[in-house]
């Protein structure tokens, strides 16, 4: 009896999983999900949503480093993106673009995509997207480099602004 139930254990760790291939001339490294794959051009690798992300995707190639807002461990957008296979799990399957792009491929599709069909919403992913921090870079000021914030609040700071004065 003991043998029956250690032989089924295997079958609980199927998870939901994305698919990684890789449509770059060079390898790469993935780091996400705590571990980190290596993938050569024209390669795929997979990843489990049993793992739970600690920081941001990242892909590492000669083009640089890209870090990426998306989280291959939501079910939620594997199961919306993905399509369910025979087995039964939830497959959501990625092209990594060489300008950093990890786009949708349809389940059906085979790699690589050379038209990008449409995509469903929040895709493609773009890599190294950030808040618009257009303040926060630097400026040349009369001859000192200073943040633009900086700029910005002395400039207002030098002019006298009437104070709105409630219940008068």
């Amino acid at each position: 009896m003991a043998a029956v139930v250690i032989a089924l254990l295997p079958g609980c760790t199927i998870s939901d999983q994305v698919e990684i291939f890789n449509n770059t001339t060079t390898g790469i490294e993935i780091r996400a999900c705590g571990t980190t794959e290596r993938v050569g051009g024209g390669q795929t690798t997979t990843f489990g949503t049993l793992c739970r992300p600690r920081e941001p995707m990242q892909v590492i190639s000669a083009y640089g480093i890209w870090t990426y807002r998306g989280n291959l461990a939501d079910r939620d957008l594997i199961q919306r993106v993905g399509a369910k296979t025979k087995v039964g799990y939830f497959l959501l399957k990625l092209q990594l673009q060489p300008d950093g792009s990890l786009i949708v491929v349809p389940n059906d599709g085979t790699y690589p995509v050379k038209e990008v069909p449409t995509q469903p919403a929040g895709f493609p992913w773009e890599p190294n997207e950030q808040a618009n921090n257009t303040l926060e870079r630097t400026v040349n000021q009369r001859g000192q480099i200073v943040l633009a914030m900086d700029y910005v609040l002395a400039d207002t700071q030098r002019w006298s602004w009437p104070a709105p004065q409630l219940g008068r």
